[in-house]
């Protein structure tokens, strides 16, 4: 398989992963408008962190530079919605030495309003929970993110760190070909220094 190959089927394993998030927000109502029925007298919660117009600017990928020390490109993307905002992040990296040894990063946040802040990242952080438990999937708390994180390792896709934190959900992503089990604590464990390093930047 050559590189652009081997960049379309990681681009594909994305974007099913965005999918499932996607299904998860419209499921739990996160995205009710902040005019409908549904929100009528929520509290206001913590607006800590402001949407920025391009994410991949803000990241990192400097823990993932010693097995992948190529960086091929960064895709940001940007997605407004009623009661939040996704901004997410793809950037390619590789080892150098073959076509299957590469993998992408990818950072994606939900920046909610001040009127959904105070649950709009518990329901999705929830709905995270509920989609790994109904797949059987392993997940493990993971201290020192936000007020509340944990990863899990889904075949065929890659590793996960998801969080939440006053107005934000964040749900990191290293998505590789072959045997995503193979060293996943060390790839979540760079993940974990990416996202340590994004989120103070996001702040107000």
């Amino acid at each position: 398989m050559g590189g652009i190959g081997l960049a379309v089927v990681l681009l594909l394993c994305a974007t099913v992963t965005i999918f499932t998030v996607r299904s998860l927000r419209d499921s739990d109502g996160s995205a009710t408008p902040a005019g409908g029925s549904g929100t009528t007298g929520a509290a206001s919660g913590a607006v800590t962190y402001k949407v920025v117009p391009d994410l991949c600017v803000l990241v990192d990928t400097s823990p993932f530079k010693e097995p992948y020390p190529q960086e091929r490109e960064r895709r940001p993307n940007t997605l407004p919605g009623s009661s939040f905002t996704a901004v997410s992040c793809d950037i390619g990296v590789s080892s150098g030495k073959n076509d299957f040894d590469a993998g992408t990063v990818r950072i994606e946040v939900d920046i909610f309003d001040a009127q959904n802040a105070a649950t709009g990242p518990q329901r999705l952080y929830e709905g995270q929970q509920k989609y790994a438990q109904e797949k059987g999937i392993q997940t493990r708390n993971v201290p020192g993110l936000g007020q509340a994180a944990f990863s899990y390792v889904e075949e065929d896709l890659g590793q996960y760190l998801i969080a939440r934190d006053d107005n934000l959900w964040l749900r990191a992503n290293f998505g590789m070909l072959g045997d995503v089990t193979t060293k996943a604590d060390d790839r979540i464990a760079r993940l974990l220094k990416v996202c340590q390093d994004v989120l103070p930047k996001l702040r107000k």
